[in-house]
């Protein structure tokens, strides 16, 4: 037998391992939390001048926004999937998504975008920070792409997640609860843990909003149990990204009894289920927020929160949301469906900057610029170029911030949508407007959800139908509708026949725009999707394509 000389460890080599971990624990925890469907009107910190100040009681967001920052003007897409897709890959949703696909929809012919929500070949946030040392986690909602293991959180980045994949499942049985996944009416469960289903951890199907035992365990209740097990969990060496988005407050209108109860003066029932979720994601997050505190990690923390759209009202207000004073909502490009309630806290803020509110303009998809900024990753995809995919839009708002500039990094904000007309689901992107720096919004084509709301918005007498505003298109002889937001946040007063020479430059700059949109083929629902949900996940939607064992 030989034996090899012991060789001794390079000093060099402890000190790079050491200076490895010191950058690694200086690196700030990074927390978002993407709030479904939340109404203008229904935050704390927007109500309490407004006459439903009583009915919205959300104490912990509004004490994180009054010792943080609010973001008054904090843009977003005007439905779900987009704006997820936006903040995951640091793309306008006119360069990556600007509908909610059917999930189950597939174009076989077009293997890197070919699918619902994100391409292939795009870095997500989570992937980035993972690369300079992060630890990453989600719970809650998803809805940026399930056709394969790579679209799913795991296959993004997220070590470990518990999420449904979809837009929208039942808060009690967890059933996927709307039509037309992979061409057929959906009748699977929709919770997914890491790299499969749930299972046990979803409910009988019995459970439901009129029967709730203790079995029943509320969905939302899952999702914050795995958020605060991952922070108490954590090693505290080493950053952490979390990444929350609840189910409330999207429909279907889902509560535990004893909220509820709490808000038995409200005698309308949509309105009164809707307040008693908005409180119970208020207190979702400050389990969470509690959690951040009593593991000590809350002093080199920031928290960004944001509504993924606004309120939604369709059907005479059914799904409960309210955006008062402001005009629309969710599924339309007036600022009740686009300016969502944002705010920034955590211990990270500077002390001179709590309690402010910053009125430059912002989008969602700046979040990947600014975590990068701060994990210290370089913000570029060079995958995604090498595949001719969009580049990165996003630009970091941190040291807008901070104070250190004064100056915002954004100057207009491009508002996306589809065509044809309502663009939901399916349809060519789509530049249906834009925000200059001066207040000035240009809205072209059809708009809808142009109602305006009252404050105790839905009530009995609520009737409407969703006639869309026609504003034409400039470049076809159209005037198209200009209103100043900064003047008119309400957008009562179009000033486009007083103002024609700002709709001519506003509607040039659209043009200009249009030419850079992303409009992959998505295809259509595939049988398949229902086969794989039916024989290899038992019943739960998950990915059909590219398993293990597919040839």
């Amino acid at each position: 037998f030989f034996f090899r000389k012991k060789m001794p460890v390079p000093v060099s080599l402890f000190v790079a391992v050491a200076l490895a971990q010191a950058a690694a624990s200086a690196k700030p925890n990074l927390l978002f939390f993407m709030l479904d469907d939340y109404g203008w009107a229904n935050i704390g910190f927007h109500a309490k001048t407004q006459p439903n100040a009583h009915e919205v009681v959300t104490p912990v967001l509004d004490d994180l926004a009054a010792d943080g920052i609010i973001l008054d003007r904090h843009y977003v897409h005007m439905f779900c999937s987009p704006t997820r897709s936006s903040l995951q890959t640091g793309r306008h949703p006119i360069h990556v998504n600007v509908v909610n696909s059917d999930l189950g929809a597939v174009n076989l012919t077009d293997p890197l975008s070919g699918y619902a929500g994100i391409p292939h070949n795009m870095t997500c946030l989570a992937q980035k920070l993972r690369s300079v040392g992060y630890r990453t986690h989600m719970a809650g909602k998803w809805h940026c792409g399930l056709a394969t293991p790579e679209h799913t959180p795991l296959g993004r980045g997220f070590e470990q997640s518990l999420c449904y994949l979809d837009g929208a499942n039942d808060y009690w049985n967890n059933v996927l609860n709307y039509g037309g996944y992979c061409a057929r009416s959906s009748v699977y469960t929709d919770l997914w843990l890491n790299d499969g289903p749930a299972y046990g951890k979803n409910n009988s199907r019995l459970c439901s909003q009129n029967h709730q035992p203790a079995s029943c365990v509320y969905e939302d209740e899952l999702f914050a149990d795995f958020a605060v097990n991952a922070i108490t969990q954590h090693n505290t060496s080493e950053p952490l990204f979390l990444y929350y988005a609840p189910h409330n407050t999207h429909t279907p209108l889902d509560v535990p009894q004893a909220y509820y109860d709490k808000f038995d003066f409200i005698d309308f029932k949509t309105r009164r289920l809707y307040a008693a979720m908005v409180n119970y994601l208020d207190t979702s997050v400050g389990r969470v927020v509690d959690a951040l505190k009593a593991k000590g990690m809350w002093n080199n923390t920031l928290i960004v929160a944001t509504a993924d759209n606004g309120g939604w009202f369709i059907n005479n207000g059914a799904p409960g949301g309210n955006n008062y004073p402001l005009r629309g909502g969710k599924q339309g490009n007036f600022e009740g469906g686009i300016r969502a309630n944002a705010f920034v806290s955590g211990g990270l803020i500077p002390p001179s900057r709590r309690g402010t509110v910053e009125k430059s303009l912002m989008h969602v998809q700046d979040w990947y610029g600014t975590f990068c900024d701060l994990a210290g990753v370089d913000v570029s995809d060079p995958v995604a170029q090498a595949a001719g995919l969009p580049p990165v839009d996003s630009r970091s708002v941190w040291p807008l911030l901070t104070g250190k500039n004064s100056t915002a990094p954004r100057t207009e904000i491009v508002i996306g949508s589809a065509l044809p007309y309502p663009g939901t689901d399916r349809g060519e992107t789509f530049v249906q407007g834009l925000i200059n720096e001066q207040g000035y919004k240009l809205l072209i084509g059809q708009v809808g959800q142009a109602i305006w709301q009252s404050p105790f918005f839905p009530n009995a007498s609520t009737k409407f139908a969703d006639t869309p505003v026609d504003c034409g298109m400039p470049a076809q002889g159209g005037k198209g509708c200009l209103f100043n937001v900064f003047d008119d946040p309400s957008e009562y007063h179009d000033l486009a026949a007083e103002k024609p020479d700002v709709v001519q430059a506003m509607a040039a700059r659209i043009a200009e725009i249009q030419k850079t949109v992303f409009s992959p083929d998505r295809g259509a629902p595939i049988l398949k999707a229902c086969e794989v949900a039916e024989t290899t996940w038992h019943g739960f939607v998950g990915p059909f394509l590219d398993l293990p064992g597919d040839q």
